[in-house]
């Protein structure tokens, strides 16, 4: 048996480490292991014809070839043609450039699938971030406007026509969108924002994108993101000048940043703006918002970006949460009154995985690896979406009284660290697997 890595772009994420003698032992037991794709492996009992091998980045025709420790199985797909033996990635071919983009994948496209978005403000960031997030195959976009469509938001809200003036931004948007991607469900309120229905709204969706032009709106969302447990996304624009900033639950919030700051009577409707600056924006809130749903934004501080396009200058700002933040502060990232001590982390190891099993009274939550958690018989496991995960912990004890600790495991481990930071900021006796699914491989014997 020799030590090998298979790679198989377009449908996994990392590589995986698996001991077979020859190529086609390699690829059934890639097989065997992933279940969901072994009907494009195989046809029957025979390799599928659309798989295109490459061992050690040569390409290789012998499927019995025998393998030797440290070499490399590619395995791509012969589908540009439009081969119809491989129907499961038809609904993929749209999205190609993207999945084939090194974190991302068929399971990165099914994670946008399966996301949910809302945009606050259908004018200048909002048209362009949510022509981005469609076109990228969100599989859910609501969108928040009261406004009707004036001549003079033509020259930079690029999606309206003069057809459109007078009728609500939110009715033309919907209509534009679906002609973009018309697999993706569109909401639409009609409505502004405001104290009385910001939680009903916002409660809906996974990630939120501010596009208004106010600091009541973005207090708003501020507050009921925090109290939801829910990153978003700001942005502004004005004159030749913008900025974007990401706030993500737990490590500081608006008010931190922005404390008590009323609205001014500058805007852009009196001050100006150049159409370009929204487009640039826009483009960034989508490009931010598709990390964050891959799992690929990872933490490294909080920063506001400007940029000034009349100097070219582009500014990287740092910012602090603080602890007498009215909103988000005076709270620990720490759980309290744990008398075994098993949450001294936001993640544990594989090895760390073993011990909770073998020696506490454990439950696992599966956030859709899609593999199933079989190799944990004997454990209480429980699939859950990940955007209810937070919902359902507040709403019934359940999930959690009966147990010494919870471990959530994704498939690769980001997604699983952010919900576990999130439920341990609310007490609750949660870890995430680090690693993810994928880090199983290596002791499934154990497990």
């Amino acid at each position: 048996m020799a030590n090998i890595k298979i790679q198989i772009p377009s449908l996994l994420q990392n590589e995986v480490d698996i001991q077979a003698e020859k190529i086609f032992d390699a690829i059934r037991k890639i097989s065997d292991e992933y279940k969901n794709i072994s009907n494009l492996l195989f046809i029957e009992e025979n390799i599928s014809p659309n798989v295109i091998l490459f061992l050690n980045h040569e390409r290789i025709f012998d499927i019995n070839l025998l393998l030797e420790d440290g070499d490399t199985l590619t395995l791509i797909f012969a589908i540009s043609g439009g081969d119809k033996e491989i129907s499961e990635l038809n609904q993929y071919s749209k999205y190609i450039r993207q999945i084939n983009l090194p974190n991302v994948g068929i399971y990165g496209q099914d994670k946008l699938f399966n996301s949910k978005v809302l945009l606050i403000g259908a004018g200048g960031l909002g048209t362009p971030t949510s022509m981005y997030l469609v076109a990228a195959g969100i599989g859910n976009v609501g969108i928040v406007d009261n406004d009707i469509v004036e001549e003079s938001n033509l020259a930079r809200q690029v999606l309206y026509t003069t057809e459109d003036i007078g009728e609500k931004k939110v009715k033309c948007l919907k209509r534009r969108l679906s002609r973009i991607n018309e697999t993706t469900k569109i909401d639409i309120y009609p409505t502004y924002l405001d104290k009385s229905n910001a939680e009903q709204i916002i409660r809906k969706y996974d990630l939120i994108i501010n596009g208004s032009d106010n600091f009541k709106t973005r207090y708003i969302i501020n507050e009921v993101c925090n109290e939801l447990g829910k990153n978003w996304i700001d942005s502004s624009v004005l004159q030749f000048t913008g900025n974007i900033v990401t706030f993500k639950y737990g490590y500081g919030c608006y008010e931190c940043l922005f404390p008590g700051i009323n609205d001014s009577e500058k805007n852009c409707s009196t001050e100006g703006i150049i159409g370009p600056l929204c487009g640039i924006f826009g483009s960034l809130q989508a490009l931010q918002a598709l990390k964050i749903l891959l799992e690929i934004d990872e933490y490294t501080g909080n920063y506001i970006f400007n940029y000034n396009s009349i100097n070219e200058s582009f500014q990287k700002l740092g910012w602090r949460k603080r602890d007498d933040c009215p909103v988000c502060g005076n709270k620990k990232n720490v759980l309290e009154n744990n008398d075994k001590d098993l949450i001294a982390s936001i993640e544990i190891s594989k090895e760390v995985l073993v011990d909770y099993l073998e020696n506490y009274k454990c439950l696992v939550i599966d956030l859709g690896t899609r593999m199933g958690l079989d190799k944990l018989a004997g454990h209480q496991i429980l699939n859950m979406d990940p955007s209810s995960v937070v919902e359902k912990f507040e709403m019934d004890s359940k999930y959690y009284k009966d147990y010494d600790v919870i471990v959530l495991i994704c498939p690769y481990g980001l997604k699983s660290k952010g919900l576990a930071e999130v439920l341990q900021y609310k007490k609750f006796p949660v870890v995430g697997l680090k690693g993810g699914f994928t880090s199983l491989f290596r002791v499934e014997q154990n497990v």
